[in-house]
């Protein structure tokens, strides 16, 4: 038996602030090259997060390539996959448009060669549950789950949910963007981690495909252009922060010289003239020519 794992493909066709190419033409092209690589009769189990939002824009152009893109696939709905995160909204989303082309949700219980899945959708946590065709049972979840102690209160540790749950072969999960494997007497916690760099957080990160086949674990890198996230925004957003912060400075020191009368665009552009910084001065000489064309 073989089948492969993704998770969290957030598709949404404007690109995120972070990202210096066709974020869904990469999409698109990512889940290609995975079907190529695993094989396309190959199962493919999504843990959640297909969408960005439960209704995106442009959501006709994105229909059919992503129809195509995850044929053979079994998938539950995460909470991007659901508008305001609530299933009362699902059947009018994208995930449910494409269930309806493909079959692929897991609303219940189903079989998938040698192994039975048991889905537990975002909003449920995973529960003990017994076989229903006596077959191993993989559980499939869209909950945070982490494999090291987190710096803040949020999910819960692969090693618990494999320790408390003895009864499933294998646990699949979304939701955490990062790639781990736990293991504990045999039996194994698969969290995918995101298939797309979405922030300038994870410039470095690798996205994989994981596959099972007869047993074997293997983590497939997936081919990425390093060049194709940026974090120069946030660099941009500071500089400016900085500029706006000396500039409202010096507008406050100007105004509390002890001089009853004074020029103010004249004393502006005297101090200008004495700054190093070579943003703020830019910005500075700005707002000079602007209240000189106002007075």
């Amino acid at each position: 038996m073989k089948f492969a794992v993704l998770s969290d493909l957030h598709a949404q066709y404007e690109n995120p602030v972070a990202r210096l190419d066709d974020y869904f033409d990469t999409l698109i092209r990512k889940l290609r090259w995975v079907r190529e690589t695993v094989g396309r009769d190959t199962p493919l189990i999504i843990a959640g997060d297909i969408w960005d939002v439960g209704k995106p824009r442009n959501f006709l152009k994105m229909h059919g390539p992503m129809c195509d893109a995850l044929k053979n696939c079994r998938t539950i709905y995460g909470n991007h996959d659901a508008s305001f995160h609530s299933a009362q909204y699902l059947p009018e989303t994208a995930y449910a448009s494409i269930d309806r082309v493909l079959g692929c949700h897991l609303g219940k219980v189903r079989p998938m060669g040698d192994f039975e899945l048991h889905p537990f959708n975002f909003g449920t946590e995973i529960q003990h549950e017994d076989a229903v065709y006596d077959l191993p049972m993989i559980a499939v979840s869209h909950q945070f789950v982490y494999q090291k102690k987190l710096p803040f209160d949020k999910g819960v540790s692969a090693l618990y949910l494999l320790t408390e749950f003895p009864e499933y072969a294998i646990i699949i999960t979304g939701d955490n963007h990062q790639h781990f494997i736990e293991e504990y007497d045999g039996r194994f916690l698969i969290n995918n981690g995101s298939l797309m760099r979405m922030t300038s957080a994870q410039i470095d990160y690798q996205p994989v495909v994981t596959v099972w086949e007869d047993g074997v674990i293997t983590t497939i890198p997936i081919p990425v252009n390093k060049d194709a996230v940026t974090d120069k925004h946030i660099t941009f957003a500071n500089d400016r922060g900085s500029a706006h912060d000396a500039m409202l400075a010096y507008i406050e020191l100007v105004k509390n010289v002890d001089n009853e009368v004074y020029d103010f665009t004249s004393n502006l552009y005297s101090r200008i003239e004495q700054l190093e910084d070579t943003l703020t001065k830019r910005v500075l000489t700005e707002v000079y020519h602007e209240l000189k064309e106002g007075v």
